[in-house]
């Protein structure tokens, strides 16, 4: 991989984002989803062990709904803070091109510009949507 492309990455807990300390940056791509996922398999094992009877109602089958419930605010929360950082992360990029287009007169900066906004303006509207999305999720609890 280039050197170039090889940055090393260290983001605090106070910007909002996940455990993400000493992981190492790497362009190859469109992302895609990847494990492991310890919150699903956490999730999946604790639903899977209820009581036999689901008519039984008690203070376990409570607690083990609030941790369920827990879990999945945990991985909302996680959602919106990666949707968001990278909103974050392209506002800081759109700030990069405007003064490279100014003080270099470089086009590609300034012929990139309009593209980086619009990812913006969707960015934006991918975190409200998500929020909505996430709200009727936390409404129809575990």
């Amino acid at each position: 991989m280039d050197a170039s492309r090889k940055r090393l990455f260290s983001l605090s807990t106070s910007r909002g984002s996940i455990d993400t300390a000493g992981e190492e940056a790497r362009y190859q791509g469109i992302p895609i989803p990847e494990g492991p996922y310890q919150l699903l398999d956490q999730y999946e094992a604790l639903s899977r062990g209820r009581s036999p009877s689901p008519r039984i109602f008690g203070p376990q089958e409570k607690d083990l709904r609030a941790h369920l419930e827990d879990i999945e605010w945990t991985v909302s929360r996680h959602v919106l803070n990666s949707i968001w950082e990278l909103k974050l992360i392209n506002d800081a990029k759109k700030a990069d091109f405007e003064y490279r287009g100014q003080l270099r007169g470089d086009l590609y900066f300034k012929d990139s510009l309009p593209e980086v906004t619009k990812a913006k303006d969707e960015l934006l509207d991918l975190f409200i949507k998500a929020q909505n999305i996430l709200q009727r999720v936390r409404d129809t609890p575990p």
